[in-house]
């Protein structure tokens, strides 16, 4: 890209968008603040930077090359706390310890280079802690419901899961909404986490579809949205959405949603009582978690091929 300052480059991009300065800084900064960025007279933090582009739908790959270094260290450790949240999920006893311990640390390094008081920290953090757990494992589902809300209020204050399509979103954002659907779902309230993953799809459809991200925001929430449905024995809606799951990871290169969309489609049809569907599904299903040494998926997916069809796969 030519060079030109980092805030004449997003007034720019704003106002191609017809955007006014006020719906660009909603839930990311004050206007007076976007307005001194625009005008070159005030540095964005690395984090209200990246949400900014965010908001304009531009990759991230074009300001890193802008950014100093502690942005770039803070970009980094963005990654390696999330990489190390999942981790401390699937992990217990010591190893998981020592993950969250480095998991805390890092948070505080993050926190000195970004700011206590930045709210798009805190949101991070918050979402990352809902991820990884307490010391002494996973918050309760009340918990998490309240974190993730603090946490998408902090850029959308007025959000509400009734009227998901009233706001935009980042890609954070929506990474939040999906969350809270999935810890819905994990409560047992199916209904209200379907509810919130149609909307959802629905605003990604109409708004995102233009966004190098679009695919990656449609495979999350679409891949768990067909688990609801299957689960609440809409069995062909859950096929359909899986199918499209299947069909934007394939096309775009996010493939570690197909062998879970392949089980949920296996699971469909047998109880539609397609049984060479379910079985060739089951099959591609098995053959890919094994491909991708996913050994929980595995086991999940030789147990239901050996109750639902009687078929025993290698080990």
């Amino acid at each position: 890209m030519e060079k030109m300052p980092i805030g004449a480059y997003i007034k720019q991009q704003r106002e191609a968008k017809g955007w006014s300065q006020e719906f660009l800084c909603e839930g990311v900064c004050s206007r007076t603040t976007l307005s001194r960025i625009e005008n070159d007279s005030q540095a964005p933090s690395f984090t209200t930077l990246n949400k900014l582009f965010e908001k304009l739908g531009l990759p991230s790959r074009q300001f890193l090359m802008l950014a100093d270094m502690p942005s770039i260290e803070a970009d980094n450790l963005q990654k390696k706390i999330r990489n190390n949240s999942v981790l401390c999920q699937e992990t217990e006893g010591e190893e998981r310890a020592r993950l969250l311990e480095q998991f805390q640390k890092d948070l505080e390094r993050l926190e000195t280079l970004c700011g206590k008081d930045n709210p798009l920290f805190r949101q991070f953090a918050l979402s990352t802690q809902v991820t990884a757990g307490r010391p002494d494992g996973p918050y309760s589902s009340g918990e998490r419901l309240d974190m993730l809300l603090e946490a998408i209020r902090l850029t959308v204050p007025l959000f509400d899961l009734e009227k998901i399509a009233a706001f935009r979103y980042t890609e954070t954002e929506i990474v939040l909404i999906n969350k809270l659907a999935r810890t819905y779902s994990r409560a047992g309230n199916r209904k209200k986490a379907i509810s919130i993953s149609r909307q959802l799809l629905k605003y990604i459809e109409k708004n995102n579809q233009s966004l190098d991200s679009y695919a990656r925001q449609f495979c999350l929430v679409a891949h768990n949205y067909a688990i609801d449905l299957a689960l609440e024995k809409k069995y062909k809606d859950a096929i359909c959405y899986a199918e499209k799951c299947r069909e934007a990871g394939n096309a775009n290169g996010y493939y570690n949603f197909l062998p879970e969309c392949m089980a949920i489609m296996g699971e469909c049809y047998f109880f539609l009582g397609d049984r060479e569907r379910s079985a060739d599904c089951y099959t591609q299903a098995f053959y890919l978690s094994k491909a991708y040494g996913n050994k929980r998926d595995l086991a999940i997916v030789r147990q239901e091929m050996r109750e639902h069809l009687g078929l025993e796969m290698p080990s």
